[in-house]
């Protein structure tokens, strides 16, 4: 009896309206699947604002994300996700395999 939603805007919103904007949906949803109306109710609701945080044209040209890429291994220390790559799970995680795996393997031989 539980659904998971994912919200996301262009514009910074509260949090009450972004529930009520996720309320008023599920209402919609409900309306035009023809099921009854039923008043949903928040087991959790997590704020993952500010999303998609990018660098600035000066930095890029800074070598920002070679210096970034360059933290990798330093202090036997690794990163990954979606400021090494992109919000896709699927291109993270295979450059965990094909880069951050190999060289957290060479840095313990």
């Amino acid at each position: 009896g539980l659904a998971s939603v994912c919200y996301g805007s262009p514009t910074v919103l509260s949090e009450d309206e972004v529930k009520r904007n996720i309320l008023a949906g599920v209402k919609r949803l409900q309306k035009g699947q023809g099921l009854p109306e039923a008043e949903p109710s928040w087991v959790a609701f997590a704020n993952h604002a500010p999303f998609n945080l990018e660098v600035g044209v000066d930095d890029i040209k800074s070598r920002f994300y070679e210096k970034l890429l360059a933290l990798n291994g330093k202090k036997s220390t690794f990163y990954n996700g979606a400021a090494f790559q992109s919000q896709d799970s699927t291109v993270i995680w295979q450059y965990t395999e094909d880069y951050i795996l190999p060289m957290l393997l060479k840095s313990l031989q």
